[in-house]
């Protein structure tokens, strides 16, 4: 911080927050917090963040909320004062694919043409409900034969996704793709985008 001495800090991890956001508010930079997630910690996990988010608020870090249950959340669950900026996107790089774009793109994902491809984006956690999804597909198979659930991005760090695959029998139906720098390709090779997020 002090070689690069940037003039605005942005954070928007739970991880090590409060000492990612105070040591810069310490050395009086401008910093912000943005909260992604309606974190529901209970017990002494809640009293601990709710301690942080008023020290970090004591040192001046402005917190943001990208959702009106993330907002109402922070504002409940640890008096935790912040400003709603919904999430937005780049909807000039973000857009509906050419043909000839989608087909390349499932192309390069080695996706056969016939696959009905269900696609999540996120990180892996229990909030991001992935597991759900993934008991489902037994269901969805009935639909169509030719079903692929593709998971962009982190794994929940106990492995849930993966265990959920082989309880439901369905592990050569689902990709475990990893975090990608270009997710667009992603989105365009998919049939249909998966949000089954409890919030």
């Amino acid at each position: 911080l002090r070689r690069l001495s940037p003039n605005v800090i942005h954070d928007h991890a739970e991880g090590l927050s409060l000492i990612k956001v105070g040591i810069p508010a310490l050395m009086h930079k401008c910093v912000f917090r943005t909260v992604h997630n309606a974190f529901e910690f209970d017990g002494w996990l809640r009293v601990k963040k709710l301690i942080e988010r008023r020290i970090a608020r004591l040192l001046g870090v402005k917190t943001i909320t990208i959702s009106q249950s993330v907002f109402s959340n922070e504002s409940k669950r640890f008096a935790n004062r912040s400003t709603l900026c919904w999430n937005w996107f780049d909807d000039s790089h973000f857009r509906p694919p050419s043909d000839k774009e989608r087909i390349q793109a499932r192309s390069e994902l080695g996706l056969e043409s016939h696959e009905v491809v269900l696609l999540t984006v996120g990180n892996g956690n229990d909030t991001k409900n992935y597991s759900s999804l993934i008991r489902s597909l037994p269901a969805l198979i009935g639909a169509t034969s030719a079903i692929k659930y593709v998971m962009v991005g982190h794994e929940h760090p106990e492995g849930k996704e993966r265990q959920a695959a082989r309880e439901a029998a369905v592990d050569r139906l689902v990709e475990f793709a990893g975090p990608q720098q270009d997710v667009r390709k992603y989105l365009w090779a998919a049939d249909v985008y998966v949000m089954p997020s409890l919030y």
